[in-house]
């Protein structure tokens, strides 16, 4: 069970996370920051949650590497499916419209144009 919510919570803090950073594309410095900001913020919420759940030090033992390898995988799997997922399942939901862009990518192609 403690796995369950450690792991749920991890996914479910990095969706929103992965759509904002789905906005940005790497053109410059600055957005490349904001990226960089938008993937490690929830970090350290992750470690202060796995460390709440399973009081873990960080003794360096085999459970502790596996706990803390399936968090990042399920951190990355938020990111990617806050990024790539949500933003189809929004523009479905949306009556379509020119003007109103159903991605995020169409945002950014259509300003440069």
């Amino acid at each position: 069970m403690k796995f369950l919510v450690l792991y749920t919570c991890a996914f479910l803090l990095n969706l929103p996370f992965g759509y904002i950073r789905s906005f940005y594309r790497q053109k410059t410095l600055k957005h490349f920051a904001i990226k960089m900001l938008l993937i490690h913020a929830p970090i350290p919420f992750v470690i202060l949650l796995r460390k709440y759940v399973f009081g873990l030090k960080g003794d360096g033992n085999w459970e502790t590497a596996l706990i803390v390898t399936i968090s990042v995988i399920v951190c990355i799997l938020g990111q990617v499916v806050g990024g790539r997922v949500i933003p189809r399942i929004l523009a479905q939901k949306q009556t379509p419209r020119e003007d109103i862009p159903v991605t995020p990518m169409e945002t950014v192609s259509k300003e440069n144009v």
